[in-house]
């Protein structure tokens, strides 16, 4: 059985150094003099993403705009909205006829996915958001 090639981790230090590291990761023998990970908290729970794309093809929806339809849920979320980021984002694939693609993503919960077509649907879609089971 070949050795592992990877360093020994000191004895103080923290489980993200090599128990966790994939076989192919550099991994660093000293945290000590190692620079802070990359990451940093986030201010919000979630992202709403609202597909930008979908309003500039040919089969896009009339009346609905991306922008209208981020603005829409800013609003529709109130108290809401400071524990999700709505950002306009580039195609996310769904490419729904006469509609937007709406995704919203969150730690612990399952993915949403939604095709917009009218500011009813946006409601329904801020309502289930917001853990509401009926638009306001």
């Amino acid at each position: 059985m070949p050795s592992d090639p990877r360093p020994e981790a000191p004895s103080g230090s923290t489980p993200l150094d090599a128990a966790t590291a994939p076989a192919d990761a550099p991994v660093r023998a000293d945290t000590r003099d190692a620079p802070a990970a990359p990451f940093v908290k986030a201010k919000f729970d979630g992202l709403v993403l609202v597909c930008g794309q979908c309003e500039k093809r040919s089969s896009g929806p009339s009346k609905l705009t991306a922008k209208d339809a981020r603005k829409s849920l800013k609003s529709a979320l109130g108290a809401q909205r400071s524990r999700l980021r709505i950002v306009q984002s580039s195609c996310l694939g769904l490419c729904p006829k006469k509609s937007i693609a709406i995704a919203a993503a969150a730690q612990g919960t399952p993915a949403l996915l939604a095709e917009v077509r009218n500011e009813r649907e946006l409601k329904a879609v801020a309502a289930r958001l917001a853990g509401r089971s009926e638009p306001t």
